[in-house]
């Protein structure tokens, strides 16, 4: 059935709209595998943070290492796009006070 209505979807947007879908960007896949979504990883149940968001954390952390004002707003900010996720484990893990200073 998903078949038939990405068929249909793709002809409205050929027709309609004068668009066409990128070629690998979309795909039909199993509803466990996630939706990967404005920096999450949507499942049924839950919704992880993707592993980019979190290399970046990292990266943010190494690069504003001796500007402990600048990293304390930084991790705030991550941490607010955290909160929307099931991140318990992740955001226990970051040592604040251990990165500030």
């Amino acid at each position: 059935e998903l078949s038939i209505w990405k068929k249909q979807i793709e002809e409205f947007v050929t027709s309609k709209l004068k668009l066409q879908l990128h070629p690998k960007r979309h795909k039909l896949l199993a509803v466990s595998s996630g939706i990967d979504f404005l920096g999450y990883i949507v499942r049924p149940g839950y919704v992880l943070v993707r592993k980019r968001v979190i290399n970046n954390l990292k990266a943010k952390i190494r690069e504003l290492k001796g500007f402990p004002e600048k990293l304390s707003n930084s991790i705030a900010s991550y941490l607010g796009h955290f909160k929307w996720a099931n991140s318990f484990r992740l955001t226990s893990s970051i040592n604040i006070s251990k990165e500030v200073s």
